[in-house]
């Protein structure tokens, strides 16, 4: 992958304006990089509870995942790691 090399991807206009007006940002580049930011943090997030669940039963593994699904962010995983040492 090439590092700081620009692309160009097809996406309907209509469908980065609906994204656009319920984020309240003003250009395309603040919407592709807030979704971005918003997909790297999720796979932090599923990395750290993959090394964080070794040792924990599969329910409670179960529960942390369903955290992350519903819209949980590491601060929360954190969280439900946290009472659990």
């Amino acid at each position: 992958m090439g590092a700081n090399r620009p692309i160009t991807v097809r996406v309907s206009e209509a469908r980065l304006r609906k994204l656009m007006r319920a984020r309240r940002l003003g250009t395309h580049s603040q919407l592709i990089n807030t979704l971005l930011a918003e997909e790297e943090e999720r796979l932090s997030s599923h990395a750290v509870l993959r090394r964080a669940s070794r040792g924990l039963s599969p329910r409670e593994i179960k529960s942390l995942f369903d955290a992350l699904t519903a819209g949980g962010r590491r601060g929360a995983v954190a969280d439900l790691l946290a009472g659990r040492r």
